[in-house]
């Protein structure tokens, strides 16, 4: 069961992450790898929403920001897609 101070826990991981990131790499796009699926977040989820269209999903208990996923079977698809950018996997 998630309780709010673990959500809190997870978005501040996750972003924390991204903000490295974006840091380091400030024009690529950020993906992070889960399980089954691909995550971005802010600025990267909404450029990628419209590139690719996917719709944005608010934030979850499981996610607590605004994000798109995207399964891992259709990884090849997108990325044909989005040739033209620098992207970072986050495994």
């Amino acid at each position: 069961m998630f309780t709010e101070n673990t959500q809190q826990t997870i978005k501040e991981f996750i972003s924390h992450v991204y903000v490295s990131l974006r840091t380091e790499y400030p024009d690529t796009i950020i993906i992070l790898q889960m399980p089954s699926a691909y995550l971005s977040i802010r600025e990267d989820a909404h450029l990628l929403s419209r590139t690719l269209s996917i719709p944005l999903r608010q934030p979850t208990v499981r996610i607590p920001l605004i994000h798109i996923v995207f399964p891992s079977d259709a990884f090849d698809d997108y990325m044909d897609k989005l040739e033209f950018k620098k992207i970072i996997i986050v495994f």
